[in-house]
């Protein structure tokens, strides 16, 4: 199906889209892969990106993200399991939200301000295979 319903992914990297933009997508019942890397996204994460519930990766780097990765929704995705925030500019302690989303494999964090030591609960995350 070649549809945008039938769509299983989206890449739209680098396209200097406003956060608002990607809402038109929201209804790809089949978007499995979204990435709206580079696109000079500001602030928090919209939580227009959080209403994509069926999404299993999702590709945010390269933006100039500072908060909003509890807040948006993004970690409350039933099946997410490729999460990259990396080049963004988040800092502080990193959330303790991400440990509570069992389904990761991937969560690339690198290239942010994060600073403390990794939290013990990351070790609940079995499934997690890479952490950059």
């Amino acid at each position: 199906d070649r549809t945008a319903t039938g769509a299983r992914g989206a890449e739209l990297g680098k396209q200097q889209l406003r956060p608002g933009d990607p809402r038109s997508l929201v209804n790809c019942s089949n978007l499995t892969f979204l990435d709206l890397s580079r696109n000079g996204f500001v602030g928090d994460i919209p939580t227009t990106i959080g209403e994509f519930r069926q999404i299993q990766s999702l590709s945010l780097h390269g933006n100039n993200f500072t908060g909003g990765i509890a807040s948006s929704g993004i970690l409350k995705i039933p099946n997410i399991m490729h999460l990259d925030l990396s080049y963004n500019r988040f800092s502080g302690n990193l959330p303790l939200e991400l440990t509570r989303v069992p389904t990761l494999n991937f969560l690339i964090l690198t290239g942010n301000s994060f600073s403390g030591s990794i939290p013990p609960d990351f070790g609940n995350l079995t499934g997690l295979q890479a952490l950059d």
